[in-house]
Parts: structure tokens; C-alpha cells; sequence
């Protein structure tokens, strides 16, 4: 056969898409109230990075407030993706989670952030805005082999190995 050369060739991370969805919870103590413990609420769905995501959340969940980020998924046909993520708390609790990176699949298709509350539920206002920033991004390191030269041999093996 032919002496052929392929460079191996590391690519960086690149980011497929980059949005953010917001949740609004008018009441969390009325809202408490409606619920039984471990019932949620649901955000209307949004999309991200070619996926499709919502926000669930649990006002109570063992004395205090949980939300889940969840790829809905199409069972069998999820392909795995990786995202980071944060979550900003406006209102009944003011604060910015830390940035994670989660890759969701079909049998992990959820992260959860626990929520602890602090004291007595205020008499007056106690809304809370939940702000998901989500970014989707492609796997760190792709390794792609570009041939050096085009001889049917070469490629052939190449192309049938990426397509399986």
C-alpha cells in the first residue's frame, strides 16, 4: 500500500449555544401550601444548544426548596450533552450558585440545586425568580484525523469508522 501521514488534531472547546430561561414563583408559601411534600411546579419548556430543557421545581422537598435543570429527552434517541449551568435566586432568597458542568443522558437526565431557606416565610413578599444560564458545549478534546493524502485505501477505513 501507500506511506500515508494523518495528523491527529486537537480542536477546543467550543460553545454550541448559550441562553437562559427564567421561572417566577409569585408565592412560595402559597404555593407550599397547594403542594404536597416532593410535588413541583414546571417551567414551559426551552431550548438550548439544539436540546430541550425545563426547570422543575419543589418547594417542599425535607424542610426546605429543591429545583431540578432536566434535558427532556426523547428516550432511546438522547444523545449524550454536555452543558454548564448556574442558577441566579432573586427574591425570598438572593443568591448565585456556583457554575457546574453536567453531561445529561438517558439515565442521567436531571441535576438537582437544593435550596435552603432561612427563618419563617415573610408575611408580606416571598416570590422568588429563579435565572437558569445555560450554555451547551461540544466535548472538550475531538480528535480529528485529516489524511495527508486521498487514496482510496486510506479513506475508507477512516470514513466507516466515523459513521459507526
Amino acid at each position: 500500500g501507500s506511506l500515508c501521514k494523518s495528523n491527529a488534531v486537537l480542536e477546543p472547546p467550543k460553545v454550541a449555544m448559550v441562553g437562559s430561561h427564567t421561572l417566577t414563583v409569585c408565592s412560595v408559601s402559597k404555593l407550599s401550601a397547594t403542594l404536597r411534600n416532593g410535588e413541583c411546579i414546571y417551567s414551559t419548556h426551552f431550548a438550548v444548544g439544539g436540546s430541550t430543557w425545563y426547570l422543575k421545581f419543589c418547594p417542599r422537598w425535607l424542610q426546605s426548596g429543591i429545583l431540578w435543570l432536566v434535558f427532556a429527552s426523547k428516550g432511546d434517541e438522547m444523545t449524550p450533552t454536555t452543558a454548564e449551568f448556574s442558577f441566579e435566586f432573586e427574591g425570598l432568597v438572593n443568591l448565585e450558585s456556583q457554575k457546574t458542568r453536567h453531561t445529561f443522558d438517558r439515565d442521567n437526565d436531571d441535576f438537582y440545586y437544593h435550596l435552603k431557606y432561612t427563618g419563617t416565610w415573610p408575611t408580606q413578599d416571598d416570590r422568588l425568580i429563579v435565572r437558569c444560564c445555560l450554555v451547551v458545549v461540544t466535548p472538550e478534546e475531538v480528535r480529528t484525523t485529516i489524511p495527508t493524502c486521498s487514496t482510496e485505501s486510506v479513506l475508507t477505513p477512516l470514513l466507516s469508522a466515523m459513521h459507526r
